[in-house]
């Protein structure tokens, strides 16, 4: 059995992708979601669908409400009215429930791309003050309430470009998992090549 072939298409598609949507998030554009006009994922709006229990941010089980309700609150249409809701809702709950929660996990991967995770399992602060006191010292100077409708992939990139200025390391967490798992699929094939020749198998 030959060795791992190193995946060097499946890396330079990773890379690309992660170019291209980091630019993106600066362009100031809507996305679509099933055909759904909807807005940049922002720390105001991570807090509503926080506040509305959305399974796409806290975890739990996802459906045909899951979804509408959080199509709605990253809708360009999004108001804090449960009338302006209940009559959206209703207009896309026979959506492809597969493909919109496909379109959503892209949306949100596009959105926390450039993310950092944290080991505080007990926040006690909003992750919204945590973005605003990062982003209030130089060289941002960022007023708290720009912070809350800035996008997320423009917040971490501007994070980690302050990262990257005072020396720290930076992650591509798509590229940089082709050449992780390429590298874990090299050392297990090595692991076995070495069993097999201390048996004294050759082949």
């Amino acid at each position: 059995m030959a060795a791992p072939k190193y995946p060097r298409a499946e890396y330079e598609a990773a890379l690309a992708s992660e170019l291209e949507d980091r630019a993106f998030v600066f362009l100031g554009l809507q996305e679509t979601i099933c055909g759904v006009l909807c807005e940049p994922l922002t720390p105001r709006r991570v807090e509503w669908l926080r506040l509305a229990k959305s399974p796409f941010i806290v975890g739990g089980k996802v459906g045909p409400t899951e979804i509408a309700q959080f199509l709605w609150i990253v809708s360009a249409a999004f108001v804090p009215s449960k009338a302006k809701r209940d009559e959206f809702i209703p207009s896309i709950l026979n959506l492809d429930v597969a493909k919109a929660r496909e379109d959503i996990e892209q949306y949100l991967d596009r959105a926390y791309l450039n993310s950092i995770g944290s080991s505080n399992q007990r926040p006690c602060i909003s992750p919204c003050a945590s973005y605003a006191f990062a982003l209030a010292g130089e060289p941002y100077r960022m007023p708290w309430r720009e912070v809350l409708d800035t996008p997320l992939g423009v917040i971490f990139q501007l994070l980690g470009a302050l990262d990257m200025s005072q020396g720290r390391a930076m992650i591509n967490k798509r590229s940089d998992k082709v050449n992780n798992d390429y590298a874990a699929a090299l050392t297990a094939w090595n692991a076995k090549q070495a069993r097999k020749k201390k048996k004294g198998v050759t082949k």
